[in-house]
């Protein structure tokens, strides 16, 4: 299961750091930055949250995924007894 979770977190900062990337580059030229400086803005936004998502979404992940497991497994349980 951990592979998983891994393989999750993993996607789910890619995810995350690639709309912080777009949403501070964005903002950045909005708000009158130059492309360079927009571009390293958001790229040290986006380092910054890849590096907090890897501490952050892999337990948030595996709780998750711990809560799915136990409701399947109740739900297996129930079905059984009713049989």
């Amino acid at each position: 299961m951990a592979g998983g979770t891994n393989d999750l977190a993993r996607a789910a900062t890619a995810y995350v750091a690639c709309i912080t990337f777009v949403l501070t580059y964005i903002l950045t030229v909005i708000l009158g930055g130059d492309g360079v400086t927009a571009v390293i803005r958001a790229t040290v936004v986006a380092v910054i949250t890849l590096v907090v998502g890897r501490l952050l979404f892999r337990p948030l992940i595996a709780s998750i995924l711990d809560g799915i497991a136990q409701h399947e497994a109740g739900r297996t349980n129930a079905r059984r007894e009713d049989r």
